[in-house]
């Protein structure tokens, strides 16, 4: 009978010990399946079982996807040694496309977005608009990879809380804005937007950090500033000559489109310094704002008429007048004078004299006089290269 209730007790032990294991199979089977992506979301590691979370979901695979944001605040963090505390951390998927739907907002880290690894590729896009802050930087791209921002608005701010210092967008790489609004401020003696090639098209980009620099374009002499289409781009630094800090600071080239030019400073000049080559005014001081917007081919009183200035040319310095005693029309190629003085001048064409008024471009272009007018100081007057200019 010993025997009997022995074989029983072995024979239950059995089949409960292959019960359990039939129980624990799919468990096992499942923890082989999960693919761990290289992203973190607010400390969540994105996983093929874990694709979404509070304002965020995740489509795609282990090296290309997109990550919707629809009006989230994350402000959980990924802990990394070497980049500190991160918002959005991404350093397996190659190319990874931030999709903003809403309003979202990043912040409570010491960066708001890094991307790393060489040749990484990211993308931010979408109807929405993103809000991100970083004690050391907003947003980071390391590594030779490439930084889109296309039909978007992204504000990038550094707080500088941790060292002081900090930069809105840093990439180790190219920079392209297409169609966007970007506003980029940095911290200290950070930078605004740093980064090797910087493309800017369609869009309004503001990089403005009063102690540091605007915009640094760094990497080599082949990298370039270009900038086009209705875009229009201000930088603001510090302007110190000692510490080198300036609005805009470049080593390769500025390439601008046509109808586009340096509105601010009017009058202004190319520095250098070591390789590096900064944007200055007249008296060779580096600019603490550098505007770049639509130039239209006429210069009164030392300046070029610009967008910022045609409906108030009172602005200039060299022209005395009321406000908007002076004024252009772009639209209609008129320069309106009513008891305006202009004792400023600027160089006239090829030749190596000046003129208070040098029409360089517009084929069809009329001066309309109310009151007494002066112009004086300069070798001329006025300068026209066009014969269809007119006074009424």
């Amino acid at each position: 009978m010993f025997n009997k209730a022995s074989k029983i007790s072995k024979a239950f032990a059995l089949l409960l010990a292959a019960a359990l294991v039939l129980g624990l199979l799919p468990a096992a089977v499942y923890a082989a399946d999960v693919v761990e992506y290289g992203l973190w979301v607010g400390g969540d590691q994105v996983t093929s079982e874990n694709l979404s979370g509070t304002g965020w979901s995740y489509e795609g695979n282990a090296s290309k996807g997109t990550l919707t944001l629809t009006n989230a605040n994350i402000t959980g963090k990924y802990a990394d040694g070497f980049y500190g505390n991160i918002n959005i951390y991404n350093s397996g998927i190659s190319d990874l496309t931030i999709e903003l739907v809403g309003k979202n907002y990043l912040s409570r880290a010491d960066n708001g977005i890094v991307s790393r690894l060489e040749g990484f590729s990211l993308t931010i896009t979408g109807s929405g608009s993103l809000d991100v802050k970083g004690s050391d930087t907003a947003i980071y791209v390391s590594s030779g990879g490439s930084f889109s921002i296309v039909d978007t608005e992204i504000r990038a701010e550094a707080t500088g809380d941790n060292s002081g210092n900090g930069s809105g967008i840093y990439c180790i790489g190219n920079v392209s804005i297409s169609g966007s609004k970007v506003t980029a401020i940095g911290a200290g003696i950070g930078e605004s937007i740093y980064t090797w090639d910087l493309d800017i098209s369609d869009s309004v980009v503001e990089a403005i950090n009063e102690e540091g620099f605007g915009i640094i374009v760094d990497g080599s002499r082949s990298k370039k500033l270009r900038v086009s289409g209705s875009s229009r781009v201000t930088a603001v630094g510090k302007g110190d000559m000692e510490e080198c800090l300036a609005a805009l600071k470049y080593i390769g080239a500025i390439e601008i489109s046509d109808g586009l030019g340096i509105a601010v400073p009017g009058d202004h000049k190319v520095a250098e310094s070591g390789v590096y080559k900064l944007i200055a005014n007249s008296d060779g001081s580096y600019a603490e704002k550098v505007v770049i917007d639509r130039v239209y081919p006429l210069w009164v009183g030392g300046e070029p008429v610009t967008v910022l200035n045609a409906d108030d040319l009172s602005v200039i310095e060299g022209v005395d007048a009321a406000e908007k005693g002076a004024r252009y029309d772009p639209e209609t190629g008129t320069l309106y004078l009513d008891s305006v003085n202009i004792t400023g001048k600027s160089e006239a064409g090829d030749e190596d004299e000046t003129a208070n008024i040098f029409n360089a471009g517009i084929e069809d272009f009329t001066i309309e006089l109310t009151g007494e007018n002066y112009l004086c100081g300069a070798d001329n007057g006025i300068v026209t290269g066009y014969d269809c200019t007119s006074f009424t």
